[in-house]
């Protein structure tokens, strides 16, 4: 692996354990929030932070399952 992917992986693996859960590695997570404006404030203010996040919510997810792609 290159030291970008090896970066990568490293920070994978930290953001599970941070929400303790161990998935099969992708450089995609998505974070349930429930409701919609809360994620969509959420994914904002993430944003704001210099984060890249999207948010997922109806018709895409089931209503009040919204989440944040990370």
């Amino acid at each position: 692996l290159t030291k970008l992917q090896e970066t990568l992986r490293a920070r994978v693996a930290f953001f599970d354990k941070l929400v303790g859960k161990e998935l099969p590695f992708s450089p995609i997570r998505m974070v349930e929030v429930g409701d919609e404006k809360r994620a969509i404030e959420l994914g904002d203010a993430l944003k704001a932070r210099g984060s890249f996040v999207s948010t997922t919510f109806f018709p895409v997810v089931a209503r009040g399952n919204a989440m944040l792609r990370v």
